[in-house]
């Protein structure tokens, strides 16, 4: 007698994370059977995942500053260009000041080292009953996959002295995961056989906070070439499994170096993220640009933003004991497979990006920028292009 597995008609999960509803579609389309093997492409998105999502956030420098000038008793703004959107720059806002933005930014990632990331996903398994000798087998393999992330973030930057700004950073996202493929089933018993291929789909969104950021700038040295330490503090506040955030507290400090050329202005920045969870995680941030100022009230940006990991983020896996024949894909990331546990592991990456954008001033101490994120490097989860935009005003 033959029995056909029907695979690619299994219901999706209406509740879970997406990482949980992820994980049940490829265990009920990539095998025969769940109890029996492991699945590790869930683990590996979501590692992957981890940092693609990890997009450049809207500097704590305001586009204008201010300083206390004693002739007239009052503050008065500095004349400087409107700065960077992502990158920072030494400047702060100014004692007692406030300023306040909101960002837009989207991203589709679908690429995985510069190639297409849903035909890199294969998993694939075959059990075999001792008693009957009867062989089943089931299949997945990806054509194409899409996590799009919308994020809005709002920040609030307070001069606590003209020196001294502390700022806080809270995104919401909305994050929408897709996943095309085929599914197949194969049964063997008694030198008879029967498959099944057909086309399966999964899709699922989330939405929420990501993750908030704490930062504050002290601008110690002022002259033809300002300095400023900065420490910024992650608080995981976005849930990992939905993709909204890296699942780990960080703390970055780093040092920002500018320099203001007539109404243009050069800058750069270096630091250590440190991830207090997870230290093989620990990646180095810098950035430089300079921003072009023709004209009083547009600026054109142009930075170089980036982060690069030390080691290989290494993870392990359970895996059944009892197990049957299978084959894992996504095999340059399978580290080695125990009795007991799979090793995976995500690769050492440079991650750099060229922000080029506008900004333009409007109604005294507000102002706007508009910018498209192109990736330089191929390492990771990556998306074409990110553009992004956003508002402030100083008050």
């Amino acid at each position: 007698m033959i029995c056909v597995l029907v695979l690619g008609l299994a219901p999706e999960v209406a509740a879970g994370s997406l990482a949980g509803r992820l994980h049940q579609f490829i265990d009920q389309n990539g095998f025969p059977t769940s109890h029996d093997f492991v699945e590790v492409v869930t683990p590996i998105v979501q590692r992957l995942a981890l940092r693609g999502i990890d997009f450049p956030v809207t500097a704590t420098t305001p586009s204008f500053s201010y300083r206390f000038n004693f002739d007239l008793g009052m503050p008065e703004r500095t004349p400087e260009s409107l700065g960077p959107a992502f990158a920072e720059r030494a400047n702060t806002v100014g004692r007692h000041r406030f300023d306040l933005g909101v960002s837009y930014l989207y991203a589709n990632l679908t690429r995985f080292d510069g190639a297409d990331f849903g035909k890199q996903i294969l998993t694939a398994g075959v059990r075999t009953d001792p008693a009957t000798g009867l062989q089943a087998g089931g299949a997945f393999r990806g054509k194409r996959f899409s996590l799009m992330s919308h994020v809005m973030s709002f920040s609030a930057t307070y001069g606590v002295t003209d020196r001294w700004d502390v700022n806080l950073l809270v995104p919401l996202v909305w994050t929408a995961l897709r996943l095309d493929g085929v599914a197949a089933a194969q049964i063997i018993a008694g030198g008879s056989e029967a498959h099944l291929v057909a086309p399966a789909h999964f899709s699922g969104d989330a939405f929420g906070f990501g993750d908030v950021m704490l930062r504050t700038k002290y601008r110690f040295f002022d002259g033809p070439v300002k300095l400023a330490s900065v420490i910024a503090v992650r608080v995981p506040s976005g849930d990992a499994r939905d993709f909204r955030g890296i699942g780990d507290p960080t703390v970055t400090p780093a040092l920002i170096v500018s320099r203001a050329i007539r109404d243009h202005d050069v800058h750069a920045s270096a630091g250590v993220e440190m991830n207090a969870d997870d230290l093989q995680r620990t990646r180095a941030r810098y950035a430089a640009g300079v921003t072009l100022q023709p004209w009083t009230r547009l600026a054109c940006l142009l930075d170089l933003i980036g982060s690069s990991s030390f080691v290989d983020d290494e993870f392990t896996i359970p895996r059944p004991l009892h197990r049957s024949d299978q084959l894992f894909g996504n095999d340059e990331l399978i580290e080695s497979v125990g009795p007991t546990t799979v090793v995976a592991r995500v690769p050492r990456s440079d991650v750099v990006d060229l922000a080029v954008g506008l900004k333009a001033s409007f109604f005294g101490s507000g102002a706007a920028f508009v910018s498209a994120i192109f990736p330089v490097t191929n390492d990771g989860l990556r998306a074409e292009v990110v553009p992004a935009a956003g508002v402030e005003v100083s008050f």
